[in-house]
């Protein structure tokens, strides 16, 4: 029986050790680095759209088996570097798969056959997958491969902490990167203490840790895992129905974030356990334990008392955060001074726009139609926000929805609003597969128009008084 593992846990957690050691199983099948297929679905809706064209299915297997070989990255679907181009390899998985992948075109059965064919091809009977951010997506995973067993590791976050803010430091000091990559490394490998204790929170707090997702999920903790790999090994080994070799855990090399790429430590060892406690700011471990107090009792980290003087810092830590993200979620999602789309003002709930710039926003470019299921409502924001970034509208006759989109084609309004007529106004609109023209819908709320009517106002006032 094929064995289909994944390999999850927040970054920097130690699942790259993990797979090492799992990959030295002699029936284990491992891919090239991360696939992050499951994490990729809006890229790979994007570009491949409906998978009932042939030539479409096609470029999607020829693309999976070349990313789990290496060949090629999955999110350069959707940039210009992207060649379709497959592998001789690759089209020889697609004509041997063929058959069944015209069976069940959806895009966990394709990630599944692919990665099988590859595996017996090369002479193994189970295949491995290593994608951190795959454990966001374990209940899809276990959804659209229900056989798969999901290895999830945990790490003591005040040590992910260090480790992230430590890689951070290194890309600004590195020569290894021009200075446009580098800001581009800095994005990607951002640090805030509020926002990436959150991230960590989020990680762990899904059903993996309930029935009957429990019985498909295994869960070890770096810290065990070092300090006794054999032990841990042999459990992991257990739960996967796999004999236990002891070159599983020889000659194991470890990536740290205290050393370049060209720098391999040998062996397994326990000296980044509790590394935090040199090189973390006592504000920032103070953060962590304050936002992670049920989860650090649940994976047994013991919390450490802080001086009361810290608390005087926790506000100022959470204005820096807010700063942060703004700063990275304009750098890292487009949305740069007069290329802002639009905005929402969060105090009064209204949303004004900027009616003259272009959808840059990353959420909108990769949707292909806003969904509103609400049963009661206003004047949601995020129709306004659909329509000026021109971008279909399937929603339930609530609040002012019917009198804004009523004259744009392309828009949907479900009556009755049953999941049987959403699915189908869903799969209506998705065949359509057009931007609409809503933005001349908001151009009363351009900011331009607001501020003058706001001027206006308060002149107005200004003269009677």
């Amino acid at each position: 029986m094929m064995k289909r593992v994944f390999v999850v846990g927040y970054g920097y957690s130690g699942t790259s050790l993990l797979l090492q050691i799992l990959g030295k199983h002699p029936s284990l099948f491992e891919s090239h680095g991360e696939t992050k297929f499951f994490d990729s679905f809006p890229l790979l809706y994007m570009r491949f759209g409906d998978l009932r064209d042939d030539e479409l299915l096609r470029e999607l297997i020829e693309l999976v088996a070349d990313v789990i070989v290496g060949h090629q990255v999955i999110v350069n679907v959707a940039g210009k570097q992207f060649s379709n181009e497959p592998s001789m390899q690759a089209v020889a998985t697609r004509k041997r798969i063929w058959n069944s992948a015209t069976v069940n075109r959806d895009l966990g059965t394709i990630f599944r056959l692919v990665f099988d064919d590859l595996t017996v091809d090369s002479g193994h009977d189970g295949w491995v997958e290593k994608t951190p951010a795959h454990v966001y997506h374990i209940e899809n995973i276990i959804r659209l491969i229900p056989d798969a067993r999901i290895i999830v590791i945990v790490r003591d976050p005040r040590d992910v902490l260090a480790s992230k803010r430590k890689r951070r430091q290194d890309v600004w000091h590195s020569n290894r990167y021009a200075d446009e990559k580098r800001v581009r490394k800095h994005l990607e490998m951002a640090y805030d203490p509020v926002w990436d204790a959150l991230a960590w929170k989020a990680a762990y707090n899904s059903p993996v840790f309930t029935q009957p997702l429990r019985s498909q999920c295994h869960i070890v903790r770096y810290e065990d895992l070092v300090k006794s790999p054999a032990t841990e090994v042999r459990s992991i080994c257990s739960f996967l129905d796999l004999s236990y070799h002891v070159a599983m855990i020889a000659d194991t090399y470890r990536i740290s974030a205290d050393l370049d790429k060209t720098g391999h430590q040998a062996g397994i060892t326990t000296d980044s356990i509790g590394r935090w406690r040199s090189s973390l700011p006592p504000a920032d471990v103070m953060v962590a334990q304050l936002l992670l107090k049920p989860e650090m009792r649940l994976f047994r980290y013991e919390r450490q008392k802080q001086p009361r003087l810290v608390l005087v810092f926790l506000p100022l830590i959470i204005l820096r955060s807010l700063a942060d993200f703004f700063y990275v979620y304009r750098e890292r999602l487009g949305l740069r001074g007069d290329s802002t789309c639009l905005m929402s003002s969060g105090i009064t709930g209204n949303a004004y726009f900027d009616c003259r710039a272009q959808p840059r926003s990353y959420n909108v470019r990769f949707k292909r139609a806003q969904l509103l299921t609400s049963r009661h409502e206003g004047s949601p924001t995020v129709v306004k926000e659909a329509l000026a970034c021109n971008l279909p509208i399937v929603s339930a006759d609530v609040g002012d929805v019917r009198q804004r989109i009523k004259h744009i084609d392309g828009n949907i309004i479900v009556t009755p609003d049953t999941p049987v007529h959403f699915a189908t106004a869903i799969a209506q609109t998705l065949e359509r597969n057009q931007r609409t023209d809503g933005r001349r819908a908001v151009t009363e709320l351009d900011e331009a128009l607001i501020i003058a009517k706001l001027i206006a106002f308060y002149g107005r006032l200004c003269r009677h008084d």
